[in-house]
């Protein structure tokens, strides 16, 4: 395949910390949001000036990303973006919804009032940062929202996973920003009433839904085959 451009918004330099982490977030927000296609190669060089940074964090991020199924190739011989499979994408959020979940039913007994209230703040913060249109604030407050939940869950190994998979849905999907807020609504009640099981399916319904969106607009952009 000819070499394509990498048709990517103007970047802002990337802060020297944790650059591979900056790099790689950037880049899948691009091949998620559909601005860069299946088949589009990814040129350390073009990436490197276009962030600010030298080729190695870019490098890590590729390998990143390529364990990730974002991208295929290796480092000797050049990365691309994947042609995602509708399938695999499912089975990524079926295997978050399992673990959120099971956090969820944990923290359900284990926050205590003045955790709750702070969700319940975070909450209103969400509904009222998408509605001024501000959605990086909003991204910000949601991860914070379920890093609570997750922490409470008690179980590092499974925290650090959905950390990495909640970079699969951020509001880059059309339909985000209209149930952003009131779609955690459900879940804060059932985690006040201490409801485990209750909290557990609202979850798992989230999660799910945020799947479905996201396969979605990754059909409508011709990311997902």
């Amino acid at each position: 395949m000819a070499p394509v451009a990498v048709p990517l918004a103007p970047a802002e330099v990337l802060a020297p910390d944790r650059l591979p982490d900056r790099v790689a977030a950037w880049l899948r927000d691009a091949i998620i949001g559909g601005r860069l296609r299946p088949g589009d190669n990814l040129r350390l060089a073009t990436l490197a000036q276009r962030l600010g940074v030298s080729t190695t964090p870019v490098r890590e991020a590729l390998v990143h990303l390529h364990r990730e199924g974002l991208v295929e190739g290796e480092p000797r011989k050049g990365f691309r973006v994947a042609q995602l499979r509708r399938s695999d994408i499912r089975d990524l959020f079926q295997v978050h919804a399992f673990i959120a979940g099971l956090l969820a039913e944990r923290a359900a007994s284990t926050l205590e009032d003045p955790d709750l209230d702070g969700l319940g703040a975070l909450n209103a913060d969400i509904r009222a940062a998408v509605g001024r249109g501000d959605l990086v604030t909003a991204t910000n407050l949601n991860h914070e929202l379920h890093r609570t939940i997750n922490k409470a869950g008690g179980a590092t190994v499974l925290h650090r996973f959905l950390t990495d998979m909640s970079r699969w849905t951020e509001p880059r999907t059309a339909g985000w920003p209209a149930v952003a807020g009131q779609d955690h609504t459900p879940l804060i009640r059932a985690l006040r009433r201490h409801d485990g099981a209750t909290a557990r399916n609202m979850a798992e319904r989230h999660v799910r839904q945020a799947g479905q969106r996201v396969i979605a607009h990754l059909a409508e952009s011709g990311t997902v085959e």
